[in-house]
């Protein structure tokens, strides 16, 4: 069964994820091993000119010499600067690369040696320069969907999804083809679906994801000039939260070796000109304990707590016992726990207006990992949100044994964890705890 194309750090929602365009960091508590593979459910109907657009463009930047492009998080902001230089051959290793992005971090590979520096913290990385130890150093590159096509049109049927399916090219208004730098562009519209796998504290999670893209192909070379995609982790409801998307425009294409891209662009500098310019080496941040048991699962008694909430007031779960109790471990600083919050507030308000559940049903936000416990409380007020918040949540994340967030426990009325999850992805979020918590309930 093929899998996904798609980079990891773009299927996952567990934090940190590198968001881009901003300067990659390393993540604090990654996955231990992650995957991904398609759904088992039919792909859509596929419009066959859109497919063949969308080869024919993949096996032009397949031929492709070298690339400038401009990349952000919406139109108005494409605000880090890519380069890659391709070998004539297929050699991955031997591509050529400079990231420029917004904060003035640098990373530069010439295929053998790559460096990423920081000149904010006056900090360099000397990494591995092959794709899959970049990916893992540094997370998603912005430019992964122009390799990707890259590779799709070298390898061919290797590198298709077998779950994507393309929109006819005159849909609508808005896939008619337009006009870029002067040049006439068919707009494919491909849909990708498929679930993301992690390996968390040695329990595997699987998030069903959605990918909506839009690629500009123009019509003279068939190489691309325009990038957009949507990530699946919250389309099934942006009304709660919106989809984040990446927007790309191609500045400059050359189908040969471009000499314009000269050495000095890819030059990476040596650790003695690093220190003389007074950069320093960076020091990985200090990991926090793990506990060395294995995750907690259903049927374990769910370990006690007290913890204050955000007047003050002691919450102990032993009190809730004849309950069913959802746990939420979450940090401000966490993008895919802010994105589930207002999936869980509407769970939360809808067991709430129910007279049967009003009082059977508590759902419980743990505030974690947290550098100040008031930026919860700012947060969670400002929101609105209709469930509890509990502070410093620390200890009990340790007690949970929980390695990544957001992470979310359904405990039974007698104490045992009835679900345990960990990662957020939206579509049929609401429907799956819901399932849990009613089964819980019985």
């Amino acid at each position: 069964m093929p899998t996904l194309t798609m980079p990891l750090a773009a299927l996952l929602a567990f934090t940190p994820t590198p968001p881009a365009p901003k300067a990659p960091t390393p993540a604090a508590d990654p996955p231990t091993s992650a995957s991904s593979t398609p759904q088992a459910e039919p792909s859509a109907p596929t419009d066959s000119a859109a497919r063949d657009a969308y080869e024919a463009c993949a096996a032009a930047v397949a031929a492709l010499g070298s690339v400038e492009l401009r990349i952000g998080s919406s139109e108005q902001a494409k605000d880090a600067r890519v380069w890659r230089q391709f070998p004539t051959s297929g050699d991955r290793a031997r591509i050529k690369t400079r990231i420029e992005y917004a904060d003035g971090s640098v990373l530069v590979s010439e295929g053998t040696r790559a460096v990423l520096t920081r000149a904010d913290k006056k900090t360099y990385r000397e990494l591995d320069a092959s794709p899959d130890a970049l990916a893992k150093a540094v997370g998603m590159l912005p430019d992964w969907w122009m390799i990707d096509l890259r590779w799709r049109g070298a390898d061919g049927e290797a590198r298709r999804s077998g779950d994507e399916s393309f929109a006819p090219l005159a849909a609508d208004a808005e896939a008619a083809p337009i006009v870029i730098g002067g040049t006439p562009c068919d707009v494919v519209h491909r849909t990708v679906r498929g679930t993301a796998s992690a390996e968390v504290g040695g329990k595997v999670y699987e998030v069903p994801m959605v990918f909506e893209e839009k690629l500009a192909i123009a019509r003279t070379d068939r190489l691309p000039r325009r990038f957009e995609q949507s990530t699946g982790a919250s389309r099934e409801r942006p009304d709660l939260v919106a989809p984040p998307t990446w927007f790309a425009e191609i500045v400059a294409v050359n189908p040969h070796l471009a000499p314009e891209f000269d050495a000095a662009r890819f030059a990476v500098p040596t650790r003695a000109d690093l220190e003389a310019g007074g950069f320093v080496p960076w020091t990985p941040p200090v990991p926090k304990p793990r506990s060395p048991l294995p995750p907690l699962a259903a049927g374990d008694m769910a370990p006690d707590f007290a913890l204050k909430d955000l007047d003050g007031r002691e919450v102990r779960l032993s009190q809730l016992r004849g309950k069913v109790v959802v746990l939420d471990f979450w940090a401000t600083w966490c993008g895919p726990c802010r994105a589930a919050m207002p999936f869980l507030d509407e769970l939360h308000r809808e067991y709430q207006a129910n007279p049967a559940t009003k009082d059977a049903v508590v759902f419980l936000a743990l505030n974690t990992s947290e550098s100040d416990p008031e930026k919860a409380r700012r947060y969670f007020r400002e929101k609105g949100y209709a469930s509890t918040c509990l502070l410093e949540s620390d200890e009990t994340q340790l007690a949970y044994r929980v390695g990544g967030l957001p992470a979310f426990f359904v405990i039974a009325p007698d104490g045992r964890i009835a679900h345990a999850e960990g990662g957020f992805g939206s579509e049929g979020f609401i429907g799956n705890l819901r399932e849990r918590i009613d089964a819980a309930r019985k």
